[in-house]
């Protein structure tokens, strides 16, 4: 996977956290995500 979709990945993080108010919540979906489209 290209550097950018890595990197556009981790704003879309940053903005969940923010959104959410959440830090747990955000990493559950970020660990889970790349296993299914890896």
């Amino acid at each position: 996977m290209p550097r950018t979709v890595l990197v556009a990945m981790l704003q879309v993080v940053s903005i969940c956290r923010l959104l959410i108010g959440d830090v747990h919540y955000p990493v559950k979906v970020v660990t889970s995500v790349p296993r299914e489209e890896a």
